[in-house]
């Protein structure tokens, strides 16, 4: 478990790249709309943050309190899938957004290409 929260650490940056991408690159037309408040970056980011807090209650729980962690785990499953299904959610639509921007790009450079 400890590994599934340091990877979802590890977006973070990811994230906080991506957040800049939809600033300053405007041409990007399908991705800006993930910059927007509310939009799909501030959920995926809160999606991450909540999961992360849940997993690491379970970890950070020692002796007795672990073990009633353990035994709680079936009831606190289902709100970790609940993030774990938003988020996948969330990132089908970022991997459609990227592939119509990188998309657009290419047919672009193709056309300026074309005219030399």
């Amino acid at each position: 478990m400890k590994s599934i929260v340091n990877e979802l650490e590890t977006l973070h940056p990811l994230l906080s790249n991506l957040r800049d991408l939809t600033i300053t690159n405007p041409e990007m037309v399908a991705v800006q709309v993930f910059g927007n408040k509310y939009g799909a970056l501030d959920q995926y980011q809160t999606a991450l943050e909540e999961l992360v807090k849940v997993l690491k209650k379970s970890l950070d729980s020692k002796g007795l309190q672990r073990r009633l962690e353990t035994l709680l785990w079936p009831l606190r499953e289902g709100e970790t899938l609940k993030y774990l299904t938003q988020i996948e959610r969330i990132k089908q639509t970022f991997i459609i957004a990227l592939s119509l921007d990188s998309a657009s790009s290419s047919k672009k450079n193709t056309a300026i290409f074309e005219e030399d």
